[in-house]
């Protein structure tokens, strides 16, 4: 892994402002991206490191990657339920094996692009979604759209009938928090979260980000 280009982008939980974890941005050159994530997990062992979430590729859900990983991740002393992996979109017939061995060991699992619409709303309701992503073009939108935050408002009451958090990416102004905060928003990323660390350097900030994350 290439400490120089990879980087922890924190996450941060509302409305208490603290920190939930970091998500690692590991260009694929680097290497596989859950075996990155591996490696910067095993860095901070203790009981009270951070969760990281990191991107999945398809081929990294392929059943002997996942075995290669998890077994990767145990002779490290990685705590696999300090990962979160991130999948575009779920796919029940492609996806929901390789999601529950990776529940088996703890590993909490979000999706980027949720379809809250009929019949796929019906297939998302089972499953094994502990995060989904909310649509960036309403982040952006939340703190100057009436019509965008209602938007939002509504599918995070979705999400929350289903026990899943709501994530918003790219949060960049304080009303943007604010409008985020008062539609029950659970978990933002960008700016306003705090500045990404280069790998390099999280070792050191780690630490305070862990005792004093508020935004």
């Amino acid at each position: 892994m290439d400490v120089d280009v990879a980087h922890l982008a924190p996450l941060v939980e509302l409305p208490r402002r603290r920190l939930f974890g970091f998500a690692l941005e590991c260009p694929t050159v680097s290497g596989p991206n859950l075996a990155c994530s591996v490696d910067v997990v095993a860095r901070w062992r203790a009981d009270a490191g951070p969760r990281v979430l990191v991107d999945a590729d398809p081929a990294d859900l392929a059943p002997t990657t996942l075995d290669d990983l998890l077994a990767r991740a145990k002779a490290r002393g990685v705590r696999t339920d300090a990962l979160i992996v991130r999948i575009p979109r779920f796919e029940p017939s492609m996806h929901l094996p390789a999601i529950e061995h990776l529940i088996e060991h703890g590993v909490q699992i979000a999706v980027r692009d949720v379809d809250l619409r009929g019949a796929d709303l019906g297939i998302l309701a089972g499953a094994p979604i502990d995060i989904m992503e909310l649509p960036a073009d309403l982040v952006a939108a939340s703190d100057r759209d009436p019509a965008a935050a209602a938007a939002l408002a509504a599918r995070i009451e979705v999400g929350h009938r289903h026990d899943w958090l709501a994530l918003a990416w790219h949060v960049e102004r304080a009303t943007q928090l604010e409008a985020l905060v008062a539609i029950d928003c659970d978990l933002i990323a960008g700016p306003v979260a705090g500045r990404r660390l280069a790998l390099a350097e999280a070792d050191r900030a780690v630490a305070r980000y862990l005792t004093d994350a508020t935004v």
